[in-house]
């Protein structure tokens, strides 16, 4: 709880957290104290006050709204909250860190009712407080109080977008982390991952420093340039372990939180002193961002179940057609009980993958996942 206010301080304790076997839990509207808090001597609960604006002051007010009873839904929530305590971008911080999952509902469908449900309940209030209510209470006794709209039934954020949301409230990954839809991906491409980099510190030592060429990969989750054209400090950080790396002199333009990076260079590890720890970092060389790797991609695989149909064909191709005349070959796999077979589709449905080709794929019912096979940088 002393680090609240700092997300990689938070990112790394709870890193440690589970490698100690610790379940950490979410931070929960119906659940959670403003701090966090030991639940069972096995799992830490995340605390509403470490969720990105809400603060302290917010965070034990809604703990102490909920003490007759739990909120129901966010039409409720926002009804025995004090209006004037918070507002849209408060709402949307709880929910996109996952404190309003409990209530039921997607969070992108929780988040287009954010307003609306914030306006209906502030306009109670006020009226509550003009005494509207007893001024008209004969004459409307007998009719339905105004309910508030309800979110609309929407499918979830797709992962990357639900991840990054998430992060941009808590300041950290916590309900999974977007290398995992990458990782399976890019392992060939890597010599080391970030954690196998991490354990080369071990060799710098007896007083002498130790470099080793390598390539690994992690989502970029901060990026810094003291000046313009001078080097890029990024951190990279994968779901076990985050590590400094410095760019070229003018390298990374454009390069945005969040993006995958695949990078070739050098690690450096500096000898302890008795003034300073042990210090690593490493030195890219080269590197390819996630738009990089798919326009190199050589193969695109679609992998089916044993639930495919012609239909799966069919939706297939239609997904594929937007995005022909590309270089990316398609193979289709097709596992079922008895038997395995594949096939390369001609080159004339060679494909550029982006984004939105994969998300479609992986959405036809019948594809059990999507693979595109990478390039490694350099």
């Amino acid at each position: 709880s002393t680090e609240m206010d700092s997300g990689d301080r938070l990112a790394l304790l709870l890193r440690e957290a589970r490698a100690l076997g610790l379940s950490v839990l979410g931070p929960d509207v119906n659940a959670s104290q403003s701090h966090f808090e030991a639940v069972g001597g096995e799992a830490v609960r995340y605390g509403l006050g470490a969720v990105r604006g809400i603060g302290r002051t917010l965070a034990a007010r809604l703990a102490a709204a909920r003490a007759a009873a739990p909120f129901a839904d966010l039409a409720d929530l926002c009804r025995r909250l004090d209006a004037r305590d918070y507002g849209e971008r408060e709402l949307l911080a709880l929910i996109h860190a996952g404190a309003l999952d409990s209530l039921g509902g997607s969070r992108r469908g929780l988040a287009a009712a954010a307003g609306a449900a914030r306006e209906h309940a502030r306009r109670q209030q006020r009226d509550r407080e003009a005494g509207q209510d007893s001024l008209f209470a004969a004459a409307d006794a007998a009719a339905p109080e105004e309910a508030a709209p309800a979110p609309p039934a929407l499918d979830e954020y797709p992962e990357a977008e639900r991840l990054q949301r998430e992060h941009d409230a808590l300041g950290l990954y916590l309900s999974g982390h977007p290398y995992r839809l990458h990782a399976r991906q890019v392992r060939p491409l890597l010599t080391h991952t970030l954690a196998e980099v991490r354990a080369l510190s071990a060799r710098g030592v007896a007083g002498r420093g130790y470099a080793e060429e390598v390539v690994t990969a992690g989502m970029v989750v901060k990026a810094t340039r003291a000046r313009a054209g001078a080097e890029l400090f990024v951190q990279l950080e994968d779901e076990r372990e985050r590590l400094d790396a410095v760019l070229p002199d003018a390298g990374g333009a454009g390069l945005e939180r969040g993006a995958l990076l695949v990078a070739r260079g050098v690690v450096k590890v500096q000898p302890k002193t008795a003034e300073r720890g042990e210090r690593l970092r490493l030195r890219v060389q080269k590197f390819s961002t996630l738009d990089d790797l798919r326009r190199g991609a050589g193969r695109l695989y679609i992998h089916l179940n044993g639930d495919s149909s012609v239909d799966t064909v069919r939706r297939i191709r239609a997904a594929l057609a937007p995005h022909r005349g590309g270089r990316c070959e398609v193979r289709v796999e097709r596992a079922a009980a008895r038997a395995r077979s594949d096939w390369l589709l001609g080159a004339d449905w060679n494909v550029a993958p982006d984004a939105g080709l994969l998300e479609a794929l992986r959405r036809v019912p019948g594809v059990q996942s999507v693979d595109v096979l990478y390039s490694r940088p350099g």
